[in-house]
């Protein structure tokens, strides 16, 4: 009997569809719809619901100032009452910094 050499067999197979119903490729979707909708909100600068919205970049920064605050009140002996007041006092500088669709914001609604 002579041997005869076959193509690999994936070779001869398709992909399967990127847009198969399963799953993985739901959430592939779901995940790419929020993240488009999260830039496009970005660049707009404002939530739907009118709440202005922070970009990364400001957050960090505003959170770096509050940082150095602390360290700088508790070198100087302040109280903890008194590093409160003042990190209070620079926030609402600031404005909101959590994002108004949050986790913690979505968690409140959902025990109301």
């Amino acid at each position: 009997k002579k041997k005869t050499r076959r193509a690999p067999a994936a070779e001869e197979e398709e992909e399967p569809a990127k847009d198969a119903a399963t799953p993985k490729a739901a959430k592939r979707r779901k995940v790419e719809a929020k993240a488009v909708e999260a830039k496009a909100v970005e660049a707009e600068g404002v939530e739907a619901e009118g709440v202005p919205c922070v970009s990364e970049e400001q957050r960090r920064s505003a959170q770096r100032q509050i940082q150095e605050l602390v360290v700088r009140l508790r070198k100087e002996g302040k109280s903890e009452a008194e590093i409160y007041e003042a990190k209070l006092e620079l926030k609402t500088q600031f404005g909101p910094l959590r994002k108004p669709d949050g986790a913690k914001e979505r968690k409140k609604k959902a025990w109301q």
